[in-house]
């Protein structure tokens, strides 16, 4: 999708499939709280359950159950209604190109940076549904299994890697002198340039985030999300 606003002469892109339309932003807010959504939440978790490539964790039947319903039950009550962008479609599209082998993407390289773009793609629709009065389960647990990538490169949780964020050095520290996943959880959740300051406020966040941490990092992951994908 391309906006129609152009200096000069219109290029003729579409003759190659590219859609001109008035206001590019709600497309762009579909495919970053989608496919970008699905992209970061399989990458995060499929890091965690060592899998190389986001492919992998996509076609991973466990995770790719998990990623999609948080697609259809919760992201997909916060999108605007576009021509030609319908929620399933677009999910089946997004998971189907995810799953693609020949975009091997590694889940490393999609989870670099990924406190700057948890909350387009996973906070936004996340306190959308709670301030709709909506469960957002799935949604915390997405923004869980970033805090839990990222901790798992400090030494209290295995030092599994170097994490590539802005605010790694910074969580890792929390988790090395924070004493409960609760604590954790509260003091991560206080940092407002990743999570604004309404999230912090909520202990119903906080226990869930906590419950999320410790499943994801003092124990059997795999277990842990299946019995999650059990429940739901």
């Amino acid at each position: 999708m391309i906006e129609d606003k152009f200096a000069a002469e219109r290029p003729p892109w579409d003759l190659a499939g590219a859609q001109f339309v008035s206001n590019a932003e709600p497309y762009e807010q579909i495919k970053m709280r989608v496919l970008n959504g699905a992209q970061s939440t399989l990458s995060h978790q499929g890091a965690l359950l060592g899998l190389v490539y986001s492919y992998e964790a996509a076609a991973d039947p466990m995770l790719g159950a998990l990623t999609r319903r948080m697609l259809e039950r919760e992201t997909a009550t916060t999108l605007p209604k576009v021509s030609g962008m319908e929620a399933a479609a677009y999910i089946e599209m997004s998971l189907a190109r995810i799953r693609n082998p020949a975009i091997r993407h590694r889940c490393h390289q999609i989870g670099t940076d990924g406190s700057q773009k948890i909350a387009q793609r996973i906070l936004d629709p996340l306190r959308e549904r709670l301030a709709a009065g909506q469960g957002a389960e799935l949604l915390i647990l997405s923004a869980a299994s970033w805090m839990a990538y990222v901790l798992a490169g400090g030494k209290r949780f295995g030092a599994r890697w170097a994490p590539l964020d802005p605010w790694a050095e910074t969580v890792i520290a929390i988790g090395n002198r924070a004493g409960a996943f609760l604590d954790i959880a509260r003091e991560t959740l206080t940092l407002a340039p990743i999570f604004g300051m309404d999230l912090a406020p909520r202990p119903d966040v906080a226990k869930a985030v906590a419950q999320h941490l410790e499943g994801l990092l003092g124990g059997d992951q795999r277990a842990y999300l299946t019995r999650l994908l059990g429940e739901r």
